[in-house]
């Protein structure tokens, strides 16, 4: 029998091996009046929800352990204990609130939803609510934002409860006052909260983002800076205009240009260094090579793994600015020319030799937005300008291995040429483009076809307007013939399902004479479609003895009646009627 005031050794509470058998005594514990018995009572319960992947709320709820927590964090719960020294009272208080918040925000973080309800039900929202009107330290901050960004994070409707009790109002008030690894955790707690779920209220963003701005321009913290960039981005969703000039005004841009360029100068530095690494030539002499080899083994070995995790840090930090800038540009023709006037074409050529290749999408797409505005403003010579910027663009759409970039590189041609001048559609020709063209074409996209033929018929066409020469055929076209461009245009007929009358219409500008085009392309095509290829042939200028064929063909299938435009029967004429009965078998 153990003595007032002391535990047994049956009725001891071993917070490191908690086990849910014992979850009943650990629920004595924390209903007793012996402040360090309910300190451990509580801290095994927030071990036994932490250390499961998956919670065990079936059982914490049956317990009956839940509304004593959020009592603690509501200052609800009856501190009062056996001690009479009011600072340890204080101290026990401030670790049982730390430690019930804990194990409630992981309550909240499992993946039932009828769970998370309950939990609501209980008071949770109001609990953590209250934690954080009333915390005394940033580390209770620190856990109430991040229980209430656990619950958020499940249902629009407890998001939208939090912010409407000012949730927001609160952590805005705190958050400078706590130290960088409190204020990183609780900016990725505000990214749960806003994430997924754009906010269709601007008062309850407007204040969010224009203290993100000032953060991210102010903050050393990458992590930091990548969660707020990301909050911006994903609250730039609803009112895009309304929310695009809100950020704009805010100095959005020039931060995210700071940002940028300071990226990429860290590359070039880096890649300086591995230049030297490279270059350098050393004296063969032992000390020299004992001295090179430990160095370099202290300097570049050792620091490796950390460097691995700063340039992926390093990579989310570009690919969440681009995606702000992409919503910019996806914008007004003013509000993209805000990004001309900072320099966007620079920053775009530098990005596009990065690494990472969702970056080098996501720089193309910009790019494929903001050559339109330049045609608006009469400013396309400012991408011309550009002659590296062309030649990757170019070099892009050609890479196989890399599809959503080629894509994107491809919208940037396409875009350039519909307004290039005669000089500039040359200037595009010479950096390869017929052969970007030709190349997407083979992608068989049915997207990508229509805008890549659109994209050469404009090109064709500014050739014939402005050559001086009267060349014919057009070399141009000529060029494509060489590259493959009919014969593939022939191969897709055979299994395109989209419109025909795009490649048809091409063709029959372009190639208007080529009878054994048509017999070859006519051959190709499967029985059960000839009544939809008819029409194909009649922009052709085709030989009598071609369209002999073409009828024989047709009269194996069906029977026919050739109809010239004057109602004559059989008379075989450029422009016919085919009437149809299908042949009984």
């Amino acid at each position: 029998m153990s003595q007032p005031g002391e535990e047994s050794k049956e009725e001891a509470v071993e917070v490191s091996t908690a086990t849910l058998d014992d979850l009943d005594k650990y629920v004595a514990a924390i209903k007793s009046k012996d402040g360090n018995k309910i300190l451990k009572g509580v801290e095994a319960v927030r071990e036994l929800v932490s250390a499961e992947v998956v919670p065990p709320m079936e059982e914490m709820l049956a317990s009956g352990v839940v509304p004593i927590l959020i009592d603690m964090i509501s200052n609800k719960f009856d501190y009062s204990t056996d001690t009479t020294d009011k600072a340890l009272e204080d101290d026990i208080k401030g670790k049982l609130q730390f430690q019930a918040s804990w194990a409630l925000s992981d309550m909240a973080g499992g993946d039932e939803e009828d769970h998370k309800k309950e939990l609501v039900d209980m008071g949770y929202i109001e609990g953590f609510m209250s934690l954080l009107k009333n915390a005394t330290n940033p580390e209770l901050f620190s856990q109430a934002v991040s229980g209430l960004g656990n619950i958020a994070f499940a249902s629009v409707q407890f998001r939208d409860q939090i912010l409407h009790l000012g949730a927001l109002e609160y952590i805005l008030k705190n958050i400078d006052t706590c130290p960088l690894e409190i204020k990183r955790k609780v900016v990725s707690s505000l990214r749960a909260i806003y994430k997924n779920r754009t906010i269709s209220e601007w008062k309850q963003v407007a204040p969010l983002l224009q203290y993100l701005i000032g953060l991210v321009a102010q903050s050393t913290d990458i992590e930091t800076i990548v969660d707020a960039l990301c909050i911006i981005e994903q609250q730039s969703g609803v009112d895009l205009s309304l929310r695009i000039d809100a950020i704009l005004e805010a100095g959005i841009v020039s931060v995210l240009f700071k940002l940028l360029q300071q990226d990429c100068g860290q590359k070039n530095k880096r890649q300086v260094y591995f230049s030297l690494y490279k270059n350098v030539t050393f004296c063969i002499d032992l000390r020299c090579v004992v001295w090179v080899v430990s160095n370099f083994f202290f300097f570049f070995f050792l620091p490796m793994g950390k460097a691995k995790a700063t340039n992926k840090l390093h990579a989310e930090l570009v690919k969440a600015a681009l995606l702000i800038i992409g919503s910019i540009s996806s914008g007004t023709n003013s509000q993209t020319q805000k990004l001309i006037e900072r320099g966007i074409l620079d920053i775009i050529d530098t990005l596009l030799d990065h690494s990472d290749k969702k970056v080098k999408e996501q720089a193309c797409w910009i790019l494929s937005n903001v050559i339109p505005t330049l045609e608006e403003d009469r400013q396309l010579h400012l991408f011309f300008e550009k002659k590296h910027l062309i030649k990757t663009i170019v070099e892009l759409s050609r890479q196989r291995n890399i599809p959503p970039v080629r894509k994107e590189a491809g919208w940037c041609l396409i875009n350039a040429m519909s307004s290039a001048s005669f000089e500039q559609m040359n200037e595009l020709v010479n950096a390869g483009f017929i052969e970007a063209m030709v190349e997407l074409l083979d992608t068989r996209t049915n997207k990508i076809i229509p805008l890549a033929l659109n994209a050469l018929d404009s090109c064709f066409d500014k050739y014939t307007q402005h050559a001086n020469d009267n060349i014919n055929p057009n070399p141009l076209v000529q060029k494509m013939e060489e590259l493959g461009g009919l014969n593939l245009l022939e191969d897709i007929l055979e299994v395109y399902d989209g419109d025909i009358s795009i490649i048809k219409n091409f063709i029959a500008k372009y190639w208007p004479e080529d009878d054994s085009l048509v017999t070859k392309i006519f051959l190709k095509f499967d029985k059960s479609i000839i009544r939809k290829a008819i029409p194909f042939f009649t922009n052709f200028a085709l030989k009598k003895t071609t369209l002999h064929f073409v009828l024989k063909y047709i009269n194996n299938i069906y029977y026919c009646t050739i109809i010239d435009i004057n109602g004559n029967e059989n008379e075989i004429k450029s422009d016919i009627n085919v009437q149809f009965t299908k042949k009984q078998k």
